[in-house]
């Protein structure tokens, strides 16, 4: 099988009428008539193991007719002393020519045989490589110019046509083309490049590509880290209380913040120690704004922003605020004591913002649940626990607590029931 050797393309357009005009991408000129194929292209070149050329020629059909693909040697103008390969459907668009001779210039048209005519394409000239041996870039060096800009420099190698600067921000990435990989200046021809807008105050790992006739290599690896990010930590936080638990944060984002977290606690203490009630918020949000919703209700607050920047990281000035008043929650473990005859003891645990109780009982659930009938009722309980006396004996009692909170705020446990010792005889 036939070895194939990648090469860059060494190419120019020629304008037969005039001057060549020399080494570079084709170009397209006004000699092609209407109706002629268009922006014929030498795009690969390949060195074959019996040191003879091959090349991939594209071009766009314009459809009008037959094709006949023409080469030559000579700035003859394809008078004599030419070769094509044809006729080639109308649709054709590309064509690979074996056996060209290394180092040597060709010329190359499409022609287009139309019901008027002979239609030629313009003619495109290139250069074949020379075929030799192949080392890859060597002798890598950095030098940094400030926090986003380096210099980058290496040494040829042995036929390099062309090279890509490679960078990443680890070398794992690096070498498999991972996440922060990045390619710069491809297909450049010297041996220098300064890159622009690298990422400040990280470590970098670079290499550089080359390519030529017989092969492709990289320079070994280095690293090299930009000069230090400016930096300044957010201002001008706000907190916006939108109910017991929520908060909106806002602020200004300093220089080079890339993300923030919202740090919380109850006091500057545990805010600073990270400690006690220190709580983070919506950690690693790129905008300005954060709304969290598990923020402790009924507390006064202090908060700051955390910044965290290349290389660095820092706070706002510290904020404060206090949260609303905490929903309130009915009463719970309800527990009644049988004392005699006519004495029962209830007990009950607060829920969050109990301020005051009722202790509600009645002989039947339909009375306690309609104020109605047998229902009674002993209020303005601060505490958790009450006594009931002159009940009736033997007397079954459904009973329950209201609690009433902050601004009004009501709730009420669940139904349960009692019963009054037997009667004396």
């Amino acid at each position: 099988m036939r070895k194939l050797r990648l090469l860059p393309i060494i190419v120019s357009a020629l304008i037969l009428a005039g001057a060549a005009v020399g080494l570079g991408q084709p170009q397209t000129t006004s000699a092609a008539p209407v109706g002629a194929a268009q922006n014929v292209t030498p795009y690969s070149h390949s060195c074959l193991d019996n040191g003879s050329v091959l090349t991939r020629f594209a071009w766009s059909p314009s459809g009008w007719g037959t094709q006949w693909f023409d080469i030559s040697a000579v700035n003859n103008g394809f008078a004599h002393s030419f070769l094509n390969a044809g006729p080639l459907a109308p649709t054709a668009n590309q064509l690979d020519w074996y056996q060209l001779v290394t180092n040597t210039r060709y010329y190359v048209r499409v022609n287009t045989f139309t019901n008027i005519g002979w239609l030629p394409s313009d003619t495109i000239t290139f250069v074949t490589p020379s075929c030799g041996s192949f080392t890859p870039p060597s002798n890598p060096q950095s030098q940094v110019l400030d926090s986003d800009s380096v210099r980058f420099t290496w040494d040829r190698g042995q036929n390099n046509e062309w090279f890509c600067l490679d960078m990443a921000l680890s070398q794992g990435d690096l070498v498999n083309f991972g996440p922060t990989f990045s390619n710069w200046g491809c297909g450049m021809t010297g041996e220098s490049y300064t890159a622009h807008g690298l990422a400040c105050g990280l470590k970098h790992y670079w290499r550089v590509y080359g390519a030529g006739a017989y092969g492709s290599g990289y320079t070994p690896i280095r690293e090299f880290t930009p000069g230090n990010c400016a930096f300044s930590p957010p201002t001008d936080p706000n907190a916006t209380v939108i109910n017991s638990n929520t908060v909106k944060f806002e602020w200004e984002s300093g220089t080079n913040n890339i993300f923030f977290c919202v740090d919380t606690a109850e006091n500057e203490e545990d805010l600073k120690g990270i400690k006690g009630t220190f709580m983070n918020h919506g950690c690693g949000v790129t905008a300005e704004t954060f709304t969290s919703s598990v923020v402790p209700c009924g507390k006064q607050q202090v908060f700051r922003i955390w910044a965290v920047g290349p290389g660095t990281n820092g706070y706002s000035p510290i904020g404060s605020f206090t949260t609303g008043v905490c929903p309130i929650t009915a009463p719970t473990n309800l527990d009644a004591d049988t004392i005699d005859a006519d004495t029962v003891h209830f007990e009950w645990t607060k829920g969050v913002d109990n301020i005051t109780h009722c202790l509600d009982w009645a002989e039947s659930e339909n009375d306690l649940n309609t104020l109605s009938g047998t229902f009674e009722n002993a209020c303005n309980i601060s505490g958790s626990e009450y006594t009931l006396d002159s009940l009736d004996c033997n007397t079954t009692y459904y009973w329950r607590v209201f609690a009433r909170g902050t601004g009004g705020s009501a709730a009420t446990s669940v139904v349960e029931t009692a019963k009054t010792a037997q009667c004396a005889t």
